[in-house]
């Protein structure tokens, strides 16, 4: 309600109601460097996730935790071993 507000003022005071010397008012008024603040936290608002999780982030993290153990895993199985232990898993 409050951005609805503010767009229409800003509207009304400067498009629609614009005079001939609309640029250097513009210019020395705060009203666009609030409507630009108000827009910019409202995409971030937008922008935001009910839960900060994502894909690509649970695979970056699973692969940094299992990188680690390969080596060890290597001494006990070979590599089409383990590829076909992987794919069992998964199927």
């Amino acid at each position: 309600m409050l951005g609805h507000r503010l767009s229409d003022a800003y509207s009304d005071k400067w498009i629609t109601g614009a005079g001939p010397n609309v640029g250097a008012e513009l210019k020395d008024s705060t009203d666009s460097s609030t409507m630009a603040d108000y827009c910019a936290t409202f995409d971030a608002v937008r922008s935001m996730r009910s839960m900060p999780v994502t894909l690509r982030g649970v695979v970056t993290i699973a692969a940094a935790l299992t990188l680690p153990f390969l080596p060890l895993y290597l001494t006990e199985f070979s590599i089409t071993d383990l590829l076909q232990r992987l794919a069992d898993t998964l199927v």
